[in-house]
């Protein structure tokens, strides 16, 4: 034999505990139980992150094969000591449509994360997370909610951030003042409606300025007169 050449009876010899068989695999039967595999769910899949003016949309949808017991979405601060850690943020039951709609109003400025999971009886399995920037938000927005040009009237409300006395004041196309309707005291968290009529003002093009504590919006409104087809109409 070739010297640093090996045979079978060296190496079993050299790694008695490496090629020891036993008598059950040299007669071809099993000797141990087969491994047991465990199913994992898949991951609920985001189809839909909508981001409106101070809220985002979350949606979800997950394989229809998989029966869910309840979901849960958790969020992550990118911009924190520990941007690691993920925590909780709400939980929906399984009866309930797969979305979830949350204020970032409430969440200081930052880069932010959210993810949703999903529980199971064979396990939790959690989605890919979506990012969202939150930017600081003024003291007071303003919001059109309806522009009425037939009644004259159009919905806009204000929403500030604490109590605060805003000011209006409506102006015509050519910069003239036409109209400074009374001041409106504003609760903080709740969507208070504008004060404003064009009843008495000819058809045209105005803009309404509204102003507050350190913050100040305008907003434009297109009023037309009734004709004698709609005047009967609603907007």
């Amino acid at each position: 034999m070739r010297p640093n050449s090996f045979t079978s009876r060296s190496l079993s010899a050299a790694f008695p505990s490496v090629f020891r068989t036993s008598r059950a695999e040299r007669s071809g039967s099993p000797h141990r139980p087969p491994m047991a595999y465990t199913a994992t769910p898949l991951p609920p899949v985001v189809d839909a992150f909508l981001l409106a003016p101070g809220e985002v949309q979350l949606r979800w949808s997950i394989c229809a094969d998989t029966t869910p017991q309840g979901f849960f979405v958790e969020w992550q601060d990118t911009t924190a000591r520990a941007p690691d850690a993920w925590y909780p943020y709400a939980a929906v039951p399984a009866s309930s449509a797969m979305a979830y709609a949350f204020n970032l109003h409430d969440m200081p400025p930052g880069r932010f994360r959210f993810r949703v999971g999903m529980r199971t009886a064979l396990g939790r399995s959690i989605s890919a997370p979506v990012d969202v920037r939150v930017s600081a938000r003024p003291p007071g927005w303003v919001t059109m909610l309806r522009e009425c040009t037939l009644e004259g009237q159009p919905q806009i409300s204000v929403g500030v951030e604490y109590e605060q006395t805003v000011h209006l004041a409506l102006y015509n196309r050519h910069q003239r003042l036409v109209a400074t309707p009374a001041p409106v005291r504003v609760p903080p968290g709740i969507a208070t409606m504008l004060p404003l009529t064009l009843h008495d003002l000819p058809a045209g093009d105005y803009t309404l300025v509204v102003r507050g504590e350190g913050w100040q919006q305008t907003i434009g409104i297109a009023h037309s007169l009734p004709s004698p087809d709609t005047a009967s109409k609603a907007c």
